[in-house]
């Protein structure tokens, strides 16, 4: 619920642009889930841009393009590929 909360506050005045750092990182799935949710609803709604940092696939899943930050470099993910090396224990934090 504070969540919640501190995502309405910082929406009020209909950002372009929404960042969100880790938004489900001290969540359950389902709480998580229902975030994702209401911030993928308000950015369609006032037609933000919503960037999402994150380290769980299933929240990076949800977005149109997957970059990575990795010692300084951005680049391009295929997320179908980074699915599959996790399955194989290859991905690492």
């Amino acid at each position: 619920e504070q969540q919640r909360v501190a995502i309405a506050r910082a929406l009020v005045r209909r950002p372009a642009l929404i960042l969100a750092d880790e938004p489900t990182g001290a969540l359950d799935v389902e709480t998580g889930a229902a975030v994702m949710a209401l911030l993928d609803n308000i950015a369609t709604e006032s037609a933000a841009a919503l960037v999402t940092i994150t380290h769980d696939l299933h929240v990076a899943a949800r977005a149109r393009r997957h970059l990575r930050l990795a010692d300084g470099v951005l680049s391009p993910v295929d997320l179908d590929r980074a699915f599959a090396d996790t399955a194989l224990g290859a991905v690492s934090a």
